[in-house]
Order: C-alpha cells, then sequence, then structure tokens
C-alpha cells in the first residue's frame, strides 16, 4: 500500500541502539552464529539452555595458571585446551543418557 508498517516484535524493541547492552547481546548473536559442534558433526548443534538447573549441572571453572600474567584467561590456546577438556565428558557417546544418581542410587 506504500504506507509505513511496523516492524515484528521481538525481545529487543526496547534496546537502546548504541549501548552496552546491544554490543553485548550483538556479539553474543555473533558468536552463537558462528559455533562450531563439539564433536565436528554439523548435526550436532542445541539450542543453548535458557534456564539452568544448577541440580543437574556440570560445572568446570578455570583460573589463570600460577605465574599467569595474561590479561585475559580466554586466549585462543587455553579455549581451545578447555574445549579438549570439556570434550572428554560432553563428547562421549552415552553422555546424553547420563543422569545424577541421588542417594538411593537411582537416577533423579
Amino acid at each position: 500500500t506504500g504506507l509505513m508498517q511496523l516492524s515484528p516484535a521481538s525481545d529487543h524493541d526496547w534496546t537502546i541502539s548504541d549501548s552496552d547492552t546491544s554490543r553485548n547481546l550483538d556479539a553474543l548473536d555473533n558468536a552463537l552464529s558462528r559455533l562450531d559442534s563439539m564433536t565436528g558433526s554439523s548435526a550436532d548443534f542445541t539450542e543453548p539452555r535458557s534456564e539452568i538447573e544448577w541440580e543437574e549441572a556440570f560445572v568446570i571453572m578455570y583460573e589463570h595458571a600460577r605465574g599467569q600474567k595474561d590479561t585475559t584467561l580466554f586466549t585462543p590456546s587455553n579455549v581451545q585446551t578447555m574445549c579438549e577438556f570439556e570434550n572428554l565428558f560432553l563428547g562421549r557417546a552415552d553422555y546424553k543418557t547420563v543422569c545424577w544418581v541421588n542417594s538411593t542410587g537411582f537416577c533423579n
């Protein structure tokens, strides 16, 4: 009709485009668009979880090696090592069938 139309609603409607929040969301969207699979299979991508279930969380905490002076822990070499270490657990063929065993010996 030639008239101006509203764009579809989204989660970012009220985000100021020139803000740290906007830049961080753009960076996250960009990073997620370039994810590669943990196993090397293009069919292995799953959406990130939107809610954390701490009772069933697999948490690995990293810190600088003693005496390391880098300003960031996330150097390309460190991230590669982190991915390889995490893949020892998450890359197992049977990982998706793993369950948390409660005190009675049964899966939660």
